[in-house]
């Protein structure tokens, strides 16, 4: 795993530089060499692949945008080259689509507004691994819920594996835990589920008080002392998660609040 961006779910074709990063430099992630071209600042996304003009941007498991210009891997992705959550972005994974054409009309548009203020164009449950033995666990739970759920009003349940570089810099202000509660915090999650294990939770508890004040209704934290013994307290917290965030409507709300990355 690379100390220097983030590739948050495997299925993702781009990474998010963790510090600023210079031209030339040499990263390794998930196996592949990548050697920048220019200069990337922190918080920005790193193609992982070529990709070509029309090819989905995947980020946290789902499109988020897609490609207006060839990219070389390792490349910056910015405004120049693509387009974030454009009309109809359609998951090849799976069936649902999120169609905006409808949702624009000038200044309003509709969303999932959350507490924060900000609002999302999806209503999904996340579950994120707080520590390395617990990612197979999270798979676990992910297809449990689907299983056990009907499906209505949640668009996706994604399952985090266990990052590194976000739990390895408890610092406080440390980018690593900007990028964690940005991932945390994002409204595009109706429900997420944050799970330790009990050694690693004093990191929790570090991030929690980096977090400030959040929306405990719909983001929990759980420690779990091996995955076998947890694995029921986790399904009952995601299952209320879930109920609790598939009640949530879509609504009219300015456009000023949507956010789409």
């Amino acid at each position: 795993m690379c100390d220097l961006c983030l590739k948050v779910n495997p299925d993702d074709n781009v990474a998010v530089a963790v510090v600023p990063l210079r031209a030339g430099k040499r990263l390794n992630v998930d196996g592949w060499d990548i050697i920048l071209p220019r200069d990337i600042p922190a918080g920005q996304k790193i193609a992982l692949l070529n990709l070509e003009a029309g090819d989905y941007i995947i980020k946290y498991g789902c499109p988020i945008g897609y490609v207006t210009d060839y990219i070389d891997r390792g490349e910056w992705i910015n405004e120049k080259n693509a387009r974030i959550c454009p009309t109809g972005i359609q998951d090849t994974r799976k069936t649902h689509q999120v169609d905006l054409s409808s949702l624009w009309n000038q200044d309003i548009c509709k969303g999932y507004l959350r507490k924060s203020g900000e609002a999302g164009v999806r209503n999904d449950v996340w579950i994120i691994a707080a520590s390395e033995n617990v990612t197979s666990l999270i798979y676990e739970l992910a297809d449990s819920l689907r299983s056990t759920m009907d499906g209505n009003g949640i668009n996706f349940i994604v399952p985090f594996p266990y990052n590194r570089v976000l739990f390895s810099h408890p610092e406080p202000n440390s980018y690593s835990y900007k990028i964690l509660k940005d991932l945390v915090c994002h409204p595009n999650a109706g429900g997420v589920l944050v799970i330790a294990s009990e050694n690693d939770f004093d990191k929790i508890e570090s991030f929690k008080k980096f977090l400030g004040k959040y929306d405990s209704g719909r983001i929990r934290f759980i420690s779990v002392k091996d995955n076998k013994t947890g694995q029921k307290s986790c399904l009952k917290l995601l299952k209320e998660l879930y109920i609790r965030a598939s009640k949530n409507e879509i609504t009219e709300i300015p456009l000023s609040k949507l956010r789409l990355d």
